[in-house]
């Protein structure tokens, strides 16, 4: 097993090239499973790097519309930036976060035995702060684009 020369970064390339290669009949379990290295972990060890750019309704931005998030508001206060919209990447990534690792997460529709789209929700203080509902292949677009995303902010060493 080779070791990380730089964890957080290396941790998340490992991750795209496991998602990026697999073929087999569980690809939603392996999309859910390897979340924890495009989603979770930049989420909570590179939040800094997370993109700020507000989704809208006209043209997919990391692979999603704002028409997919059904549902959203502020996670923390001390998240708020200058000109701030609650549809910025990065609340929308720390939601994702928390649905996924809190299990919040549920198959939307399913068209001949397969599944179609995810419905993501988040919970605070048992009130609903966030859904949304990704195909699967936007869900898979979106968690790779935004680690490729982060990746980018990684210093050469």
């Amino acid at each position: 097993m080779s070791e990380y020369k730089n964890f957080e970064y290396d941790f998340i390339k490992r991750t795209i090239h496991i998602l990026e290669s697999y073929e087999g009949i569980y690809d939603v379990t392996s999309l859910i499973n390897n979340c924890v290295g495009l989603l979770v972990l930049p989420k909570e060890l590179l939040n800094e790097k997370l993109p700020l750019e507000i989704l809208n309704d006209s043209e997919k931005i990391f692979g999603i519309k704002r028409q997919n998030i059904k549902f959203i508001k502020l996670e923390n206060e001390s998240l708020k930036f200058e000109n701030y919209d609650e549809y910025n990447i990065r609340n929308v990534v720390t939601h994702m976060r928390n649905a996924i690792s809190h299990g919040h997460i549920k198959q939307e529709s399913i068209v001949s035995g397969e599944i179609e789209s995810l419905h993501f929700e988040d919970w605070l203080n048992n009130k609903n702060t966030f859904e949304a509902i990704l195909s699967v292949n936007e869900f898979k677009e979106f968690a790779v684009l935004i680690a490729k995303e982060v990746l980018k902010s990684e210093t050469r060493r």
